[in-house]
């Protein structure tokens, strides 16, 4: 360490600093929401599939 702080423009200050940042573990990040992605609801069996047409005109009527 003191080798680096003999370097112009780097002080014991910045060195320590470097050398602390070098030397501790890294942080583990826990997401807030699973990683899972999103799924539609099941449908039901006995259920058709219908066009994005047939969906527009349901929620119209």
């Amino acid at each position: 360490m003191e080798d680096q702080a003999r370097c112009p423009g780097i002080g014991e200050r910045k060195v320590k600093r470097l050398y602390d940042t070098f030397h501790e573990p890294f942080k583990i990040v826990v997401a807030s929401h699973p990683a899972a992605p999103e799924t539609s609801p099941p449908t039901p069996s006995n259920a058709e599939p219908r066009s994005v047409d047939e969906d527009e005109a349901a929620v119209e009527t």
